[in-house]
């Protein structure tokens, strides 16, 4: 509820388990992801498991996938913009179609 509270409810695209799935802009990672990892962290902290040390991990890519890149390996274009691979089962497809 803490995302949805602070603005990040109409970005939401799924809730699996343990997984939040959401859509940003390229250029908004940067400032977005460290917000929304705060907000999944100390929500946790404050009303689940106060004695459990939690953390995130934050992946980024053009598809979901298990195997996709973590945000803080990614790599970053002069410009600023993250360089979003494409996830291994894209790649697998595109292997197997033979493109």
């Amino acid at each position: 509820w803490a995302l949805v509270y602070n603005g990040y409810g109409d970005r939401l695209l799924n809730f699996v388990h343990d997984e939040y799935l959401y859509w940003l802009w390229p250029h908004e990672l940067q400032t977005h992801i460290p917000i929304i990892e705060n907000l999944m962290v100390n929500a946790m902290r404050s009303s689940v498991i106060p004695d459990v040390k939690v953390g995130v991990e934050t992946t980024c890519c053009k598809f979901w996938d298990k195997k996709a890149c973590e945000f803080t390996k990614l790599t970053w274009s002069p410009d600023g913009l993250p360089i979003l691979e494409d996830p291994p089962f894209v790649k697998e497809l595109l292997t197997k179609k033979g493109a």
